[in-house]
């Protein structure tokens, strides 16, 4: 049951990605050139966070929200600093993102 609903999980995922792309109207929104460079850097944070993350996680690292069996708890380097690194440099990334095409 507990794998039925990861799979569920990350379909929604999937569907709000899609949502997210599907624009069928844009509304206009300008702000200073700063913020698109303030989003460039949060973007780079954001995979660098991510990448970070996923290296430390190493052959334990799955698609799915549960953890493998054999995954032990991560408290150490970005870990240390975030509870979820992947989620929050995921969000790092797609606020910069807004900022850098200033929607």
């Amino acid at each position: 049951m507990k794998k039925a609903f990861d799979y569920f999980l990350v379909i929604i995922q999937l569907v709000l990605f899609a949502v997210y792309w599907w624009q069928p109207e844009k509304i206009a929104v300008f702000l200073p050139e700063i913020w698109k460079y303030t989003g460039m850097v949060l973007m780079g944070a954001g995979v660098l966070i991510t990448l970070i993350a996923m290296l430390q996680l190493n052959k334990h690292i799955t698609m799915l929200p549960s953890p493998t069996e054999q995954a032990l708890l991560r408290t150490n380097g970005v870990f240390s600093i975030m509870r979820h690194p992947i989620y929050g440099g995921i969000i790092y990334f797609a606020i910069g993102f807004a900022l850098y095409k200033l929607d």
